[in-house]
């Protein structure tokens, strides 16, 4: 019992610690780091979306793993009924980004290729192509959803790499939604910053 207690305390530890990395001065480009970015993980700060995207989520529960999400909400909320019975909000158009701080690029590269792939087999695929944003290269994928557990019936996503760092953005939209999802994903990503490995 008393070791139970011990993990607990420690993991409560190192979730408040992951939570207390200050921003860096600078980002690997010489700008000065604005403290208006959301900090997703220790080296990347994100400039909040344009056309409407407010912050809604940002999770470091899984920081000693070296995982964290963020994600931004366009429009009104309606309760929605989820394929598991539970009740959760739902957006017009929803953006999420995913970070993994890995031990070594390759590991990041091996990340994307398996979030890739997950992708490529949930969602009918339509379009590929790959676009530089803000100094890192990605790869884009542009889905639609024909399912009847997914409330959202198209969507962008895309996969890049900066040093260690693996990055997945995605953009889900349902039909009602009307802005050019692919426009907005790449002026976000081309709004996100990093912070040089030390």
């Amino acid at each position: 019992m008393r070791g139970k207690k011990m993990a607990a305390l420690l993991l409560a530890l190192l979730m408040v610690l992951a939570g207390c990395v200050s921003a860096p001065e600078t980002a690997a480009d010489g700008t000065s780091w604005d403290e208006d970015w959301t900090m997703v993980g220790p080296r990347l700060g994100a400039e909040a979306p344009e056309d409407g995207f407010v912050l809604s989520e940002q999770s470091e529960a899984l920081a000693p793993m070296g995982m964290y999400y963020t994600t931004w909400v366009y429009g009104e909320a309606e309760n929605y009924l989820n394929a598991e019975g539970e009740e959760t909000e739902l957006y017009p158009a929803q953006l999420y980004l995913l970070l993994e701080d890995c031990e070594s690029g390759e590991e990041a590269a091996q990340s994307l290729s398996e979030w890739q792939a997950q992708e490529e087999e949930r969602y009918d695929v339509g379009e590929t192509w790959s676009e530089e944003c803000g100094g890192v290269t990605f790869t884009f994928l542009a889905y639609t959803t024909d399912s009847e557990e997914n409330p959202y019936v198209r969507g962008v996503s895309a996969f890049g790499r900066w040093e260690n760092q693996a990055i997945c953005a995605e953009l889900t939209c349902q039909a009602e939604y009307t802005g050019d999802e692919r426009e907005i994903l790449t002026g976000f990503l081309n709004r996100l910053h990093y912070a040089a490995e030390e």
